[in-house]
């Protein structure tokens, strides 16, 4: 069902429809009308409870995201690696690396968040604004804010969903960051 990602257009179209029927209300003092608009609101709350409880894998992969950034934030390696993939070892490498040599000062934001799964639901790509002023664990620099932008590829394991994939994209165009991709592969 759709609105379980958005219910809020169902649920304004609701609350459109009771308000006519409040109006014919009005005009006629028919209890039709109040039925219907009593029953109205109440599937927008219905609707509303749906969603809230029906968790789609969309949602699952984007709260991941979330969870991923604030282990980070938190520097909790272990809990950090648990959302890559075994299989990518690279990755892994790159997570202790970034861990290693940055932290974060003042707080990660995640922004403009978003999860596309593929037609079969094996695969999701997430894509997301990462923001705050980070600092060299080697005192290289201090905290500096940064902009950036990514895209992460999960795969669904018997575990869950996990990151097999990180694309750094231009904070601006959204085209792919070869200088940052350069910059994290020449790490080692």
């Amino acid at each position: 069902m759709w609105f379980t990602e958005n219910p809020w257009p169902p649920i304004f179209v609701c609350v459109g429809l009771a308000g006519l029927c409040v109006a014919a209300w009005v005009s006629t003092r028919r209890a039709v009308a109040l039925a219907g608009a009593a029953g109205l609101v109440g599937l927008c709350v219905a609707i509303f409870v749906a969603e809230r409880l029906i968790v789609s894998d969309a949602e699952r992969v984007e709260a991941a995201v979330v969870d991923l950034a604030a282990a980070y934030e938190r520097r909790d390696l272990d809990r950090a690696l648990a959302f890559i993939s075994d299989d990518a070892a690279a990755l892994k490498s790159s997570a202790r690396w970034l861990m290693d040599t940055y932290e974060v000062r003042g707080g990660l934001r995640i922004t403009d968040l978003d999860a596309r799964l593929n037609e079969n639901g094996t695969e999701a790509v997430s894509h997301f604004r990462a923001n705050g002023s980070f600092a060299s664990r080697r005192g290289t620099f201090g905290p500096t804010h940064y902009a950036t932008r990514w895209e992460f590829t999960w795969h669904r394991e018997p575990s869950g969903w996990k990151v097999v994939a990180v694309q750094p994209l231009h904070v601006v165009s959204g085209e792919r960051d070869e200088r940052l991709e350069r910059y994290l592969g020449g790490r080692e």
